[in-house]
């Protein structure tokens, strides 16, 4: 009988000391990431500090691609892609491509400043605010904002789209069936 009441008493045991280690390894490990409020800073501080290299291209996309997730770097690269291919009009002219400048400041015009404002955090995705400010003879006294998506992996949150400030959004603007097309 006593061998039968120990076995059940380590089941109970086992039933209830298992779920909360667990628990515990979960907490420690969700709160081993970093926030996304401080990955996107970091991001936008990286992405100043190479200002004469913040336009959309290929060798910038690249350099990058360590905060991007796989579906956004994809698109980049065949948005650049697509600028190859019809770089020229029917004519042989050289045409301005469908994105330029810098899609992340959302400007062809680099600004001066950032500041990181308002995040929501969840556990499958965040938004954190940039709002990004300009003073030169460029585009004046100026700040624009734009809203950075990010996913979680396991150990860090990756950009996976930009809001712009009318809305639109840059896997939108990369999806877009023509690449003429608004």
């Amino acid at each position: 009988m006593k061998g039968i009441a120990i076995v059940y008493i380590r089941r109970i045991v086992l039933c209830i000391v298992t779920p909360a280690f667990c628990g515990l390894i979960f907490i420690s490990y969700v709160s081993a990431r970093p926030s996304a409020s401080i990955i996107t800073k970091a991001f936008y501080q990286q992405h100043f500090r190479t200002a004469d290299r913040m336009f959309f291209s290929r060798e910038n996309v690249r350099r990058e691609r360590r905060w991007f997730t796989p579906r956004l770097y994809k698109l980049m690269l065949y948005e650049l892609h697509r600028a190859d291919l019809n770089e020229r009009d029917s004519d042989g002219n050289l045409m301005k491509p469908h994105i330029s400048g810098d899609v992340f400041t959302n400007s062809e015009s680099p600004p001066q400043a950032f500041r990181i404002g308002r995040t929501i955090e969840r556990r499958n995705w965040a938004t954190v605010e940039v709002i990004c400010y300009w003073n030169d003879n460029t585009v004046g006294n100026a700040k624009r904002k734009v809203v950075i998506r990010l996913i979680p992996n396991q150990k860090t949150w990756l950009i996976d789209n930009v809001i712009k400030g009318d809305g639109r959004n840059i896997i939108d603007d990369f999806s877009r069936p023509n690449y003429f097309s608004e």
